[in-house]
């Protein structure tokens, strides 16, 4: 799940880190220093594309 494109709060973030149990690190995109550790549920999962975002769970 590492490296996955995701959408937190209407900013694009990587998974840096899946802890197993229901918790991701995350990284701005954009800002290499905001990283955060969040539910995985709180998360919107990329296609990959700039349009068709979905949510999974």
């Amino acid at each position: 799940m590492e490296g996955t494109m995701v959408v937190h709060r209407n900013q694009d973030y990587i998974i840096m880190h899946d802890y197993k149990n229901g918790m991701v690190e995350i990284r701005n995109r954009n800002y290499k220093f905001d990283i955060r550790l969040v539910s995985i549920h709180e998360l919107l999962f990329s296609s990959g594309q700039q349009e068709g975002y979905g949510q999974t769970g």
